[in-house]
């Protein structure tokens, strides 16, 4: 072989070398295969998703007309919801762990990952997979497909960090906060009872287009003035909205908590005949109150900030012309 056709092979060779490494490292990145498509590009299709981690609790988020239901019992938190549903929509590659890893990266998803299947309005499975932890740099996230035998580090555009928390929360997490959230007009009843000042509770109730507002108590004398209807209508109307910080199920003192005595007991009754009872009770000194727990008739127990709950802390004499 001449010195030319020796240096022409050896350009060969080294362009030939150069097109395999292009090509391996496109492979880690590329999105081509079955095992790598996480992402469900129509997040509108999301109507159902179910989460269970290795511990045993689970939780099926399923939307129900406009609404998101967890557990078909609870409202969840839509914030959480959405945050959950772009993820899932914008899940890519961000690399492929090295052969050596992937014993060790199975194993823990095995032993630790959430399963996760998503549906979509035809209750047709859309995706199953199971999410993991992260890499010691908490760069991306272990993710490995159903049936699959390779894992992946997922991650998102613009973002660096563990997608786990967004999938892993408790029953409690995945809950909206809601202590009171009626509609003024559905409102037939509502009584407002503070054990401590009796003269200021009261019993409002709707008879038709017109309210009667009562004592709580009968050693309290009744008011005989006209009722302030704009009154009336902002004191329902604050019913709308009205939700604590989180649950706090899990406190430890929960029960010393629930035997205190309540600053506000207020019930809510529907159109419908549902009732709906809160028992506020002060957190730290009376004399710089902030927050509250909050118990409710369900067994939850919650905290809620003042400047948002003290707007239904009204007083009996306060519908009253003077």
């Amino acid at each position: 072989m001449n010195r030319n056709n020796l240096i022409l092979l050896i350009v060969l060779l080294v362009l030939a070398g150069i097109g395999i490494w292009f090509w391996q490292k496109q492979s880690k990145t590329s999105s081509a295969s079955w095992d790598r498509e996480f992402a469900i590009k129509d997040t509108k299709s999301i109507h159902k998703i179910f989460i269970a981690s290795r511990s045993g609790e689970s939780n099926t988020i399923e939307k129900k007309g406009n609404q998101w239901m967890l557990n078909g019992k609870y409202v969840a938190y839509t914030p959480s919801v959405n945050l959950l549903i772009q993820t899932m929509g914008a899940l890519r590659l961000q690399y492929i762990p090295s052969n050596n890893a992937v014993k060790n990266i199975v194993n823990d998803l095995a032993t630790n990952g959430l399963k996760v299947e998503v549906y979509d309005q035809s209750n047709r499975l859309l995706k199953t997979y199971y999410v993991g932890g992260s890499p010691n740099d908490e760069i991306g996230t272990y993710m490995i497909m159903d049936k699959a035998q390779q894992p992946y580090v997922m991650t998102l555009p613009a973002f660096e960090g563990n997608l786990r928390e967004r999938f892993d929360l408790s029953r409690d997490d995945w809950r909206d906060p809601i202590i009171f959230v009626e509609k003024a007009d559905n409102i037939r009843f509502v009584s407002i009872n503070y054990p401590t000042e009796r003269t200021k509770s009261f019993q409002l109730s709707r008879e038709g287009e017109d309210f009667s507002i009562t004592p709580y108590y009968n050693s309290v004398q009744p008011i005989r003035k006209p009722i302030k209807r704009q009154a009336v209508e902002t004191f329902l109307d604050s019913f709308g909205k009205i939700k604590g910080d989180g649950f706090s199920n899990v406190f430890y003192a929960r029960d010393s908590v629930s035997a205190v005595q309540p600053f506000c007991i207020a019930t809510v009754v529907t159109q419908q005949d549902d009732t709906l009872r809160a028992n506020f009770i002060v957190r730290g000194r009376e004399r710089m109150i902030d927050s509250y727990w909050v118990t409710t008739q369900q067994g939850d127990l919650l905290t809620a900030q003042q400047q948002v709950i003290s707007k239904i802390f009204w007083a009996y004499d306060a519908f009253f012309e003077k």
